[in-house]
């Protein structure tokens, strides 16, 4: 397939998209923050312990789920453990010397009050816009972006 430049009508779609989700994650992220301490990052990093991992997952699977860099999530989690969030160990029963994330008590004390916040937020400033038709058809397009192609 050859390389072309995008069209004004592509483009404008394109700069649409981008600018509406940034402006509206940066929306939500400010309200989480203002409510709960709570960057998105955050609180991304902790929902996944608590929802997918019940408590703990190895560091490559948090990597993986929120598709950052393994340095970026290795700072990142750094400072959510000074703060108390997480905890660290290498999980050497096994031998693989793979890093397994834990959930604080503390940790788990922070997601709860901050997913209220979060729930509210994101109803705030991005469903509350929506019609129950546009948001049938938003699942039916970002789906098809979503799948691999």
């Amino acid at each position: 397939m050859r390389a072309t430049e995008l069209s004004k009508v592509e483009h404008q779609i394109w700069d649409a998209w981008r600018r509406t989700t940034d402006s509206v994650n940066a929306r939500i992220e400010s309200d989480l923050l203002a409510a709960s301490g709570l960057s998105a990052p955050d609180f991304e990093v902790l929902f996944r312990l608590s929802e997918l991992g019940k408590g703990a997952l190895h560091q490559h699977e948090i990597r993986r789920a929120l598709g950052w860099e393994k340095s970026r999530l290795s700072r990142h989690l750094t400072r959510m453990e000074e703060r108390g969030l997480v905890l660290r160990k290498g999980a050497r029963v096994s031998g693989s010397g793979a890093v397994e994330v834990s959930i604080t008590v503390e940790g788990r004390k922070v997601l709860r009050a901050a997913k209220p916040h979060h729930g509210d937020a994101i109803r705030r400033h991005f469903l509350e816009a929506l019609s129950r038709a546009d948001r049938a058809v938003l699942v039916r397009v970002l789906s098809k972006l979503d799948e691999d192609p």
